[in-house]
């Protein structure tokens, strides 16, 4: 029982709710994922759960919804994961970070998806060479995840990138 809506005595009518009752043993995890990402997370159908009122604790998320509307602002799709909440930590409301692996993690050099700019069709980053000098390079890009793109091509690893302002 999560909520009582009467007091001892009194009379209530038969339309009045009087409890509300939730089962806690299994909760919902809401997300929201970039359409792009939609595919890896069908393959993967799982996901690894933590808050911050149990640091270093995890929970398994089993995908149980994947939406089919992305939001034209956001471009995220609503996925839902389902979680054994055996042991009642986790509570209705409760924030939580959503982590999907996709496979075995691999370094790559990412930027910015800002730092990248369309200069006649290609993708083009600015590189910092000296003091007020800068040079467009034509970069080849790879995955992107949230607000970071992969750089395939065009760049190395400790050079620094324009990230505002490319264009002047």
């Amino acid at each position: 029982i999560t909520e009582a809506e009467l007091t001892i005595g009194e009379q209530v009518e038969a339309d009045k709710m009087l409890f509300k009752v939730i089962d806690l043993e299994t909760l919902w995890v809401e997300a929201q994922v970039y359409e792009t990402d939609l595919a890896s997370i069908e393959k993967s159908k799982e996901a690894r759960i933590s808050t911050r009122a149990y640091e270093g604790e995890f929970f398994t998320g089993r995908l149980f919804t994947l939406g089919n509307v992305v939001d034209e602002i956001t471009r995220t799709v609503r996925v839902i994961f389902e979680v054994k909440n055996t042991d009642y930590k986790l509570r209705v409301g409760m924030f939580a970070d959503v982590s999907i692996e996709f496979g075995a993690p691999k370094e790559v050099l990412v930027v910015p998806r800002n730092a990248v700019t369309s200069v006649g069709g290609k993708n083009v980053i600015f590189v910092h060479i000296d003091p007020e000098y800068f040079i467009g390079r034509e970069v080849l890009l790879g995955d992107q995840n949230g607000d970071f793109v992969e750089i395939k091509s065009g760049l190395e690893i400790g050079e620094r990138v324009v990230t505002t302002g490319n264009y002047q």
